[in-house]
């Protein structure tokens, strides 16, 4: 029941958002406002991009790499917290993400992987939440670094480790609210999980999304990044050479995820 309602409208939806792009390409080739003006006028901020596995850097926050990263006065950290040694390939996917995160701008410098034992790939890993405030910690002390990106608790995918990743920062941003004064103040910014309907409906999630940016702006609830050369985290994405046979198909049907 659901597929028969489901197609037709992501196929009208992929039709809606092609006409666009054809009637306005110009619209797609430049940033939304917020990419180039409103962290100009502020502070020189630190970033961190918290991410529970090689490849989620490029394939759920390029965009917001690639928007921040061509600011001047940016300074961006990536820190993965498991190498993905699900399969055996630990060793290999932390040489993908570091070449990944450099077509994203990242410098190998500012990407950490992780390999903790208690901190392993996988849905039935249960992640302690303590370790990883403790983790989350000692990265934003030691980088100085003013605001974490994560994942929000469904995680896009509905992994697991993704949300632990969500439930760990909003732990710690509770920890250090407590001692405010020694802490100073450290932003926290979430990957905003959408239905089904609008993952895969293409070209269309990038006014979905602007539109829901345009109306939570003035509130700062809400950021929007657009790239307008998708292809740069798809070219990211092609550093994940062994993940890159049953990948391809998915990461190509959610473009929304490398444009917003």
């Amino acid at each position: 029941m659901v597929m028969e309602w489901l197609l037709p409208i992501l196929a009208v939806s992929w039709a809606m958002g092609m006409m666009f792009l054809v009637l306005f390409p110009h619209y797609l080739l430049k940033p939304l406002p917020f990419n180039t003006s409103d962290f100009d006028k502020q502070k020189v901020k630190k970033f961190l991009l918290l991410v529970a596995h090689p490849d989620d850097e490029c394939m759920f926050f390029g965009p917001t790499l690639l928007s921040l990263t061509m600011l001047s006065g940016c300074e961006f950290h990536v820190l993965c917290i498991s190498n993905g040694n699900a399969d055996g390939l630990g060793a290999c996917r932390t040489l993908e993400m570091v070449s990944s995160c450099s077509v994203l701008k990242v410098p190998a410098e500012n990407v950490k992987v992780l390999d903790h034992p208690s901190l392993q790939d996988g849905h039935a890993q249960q992640w302690s939440q303590q370790l990883l405030v403790q983790i989350i910690a000692e990265a934003v002390q030691s980088q100085s670094i003013d605001c974490v990106i994560t994942f929000d608790k469904y995680g896009v995918s509905g992994h697991p480790n993704h949300s632990a990743l969500s439930h760990a920062l909003r732990a710690y941003l509770v920890e250090i609210s407590k001692d405010f004064i020694s802490t100073g103040d450290i932003e926290g910014w979430e990957l905003e999980s959408v239905n089904i309907a609008r993952k895969y409906s293409g070209v269309l999630e990038i006014f979905i999304s602007t539109l829901r940016w345009l109306w939570n702006r003035k509130r700062g609830q809400c950021h929007c990044f657009v790239t307008p050369n998708p292809l740069t985290s798809v070219g990211a994405m092609k550093q994940h050479k062994s993940q890159w046979l049953w990948y391809y198909p998915l990461f190509q049907k959610n473009i929304s995820r490398t444009v917003c």
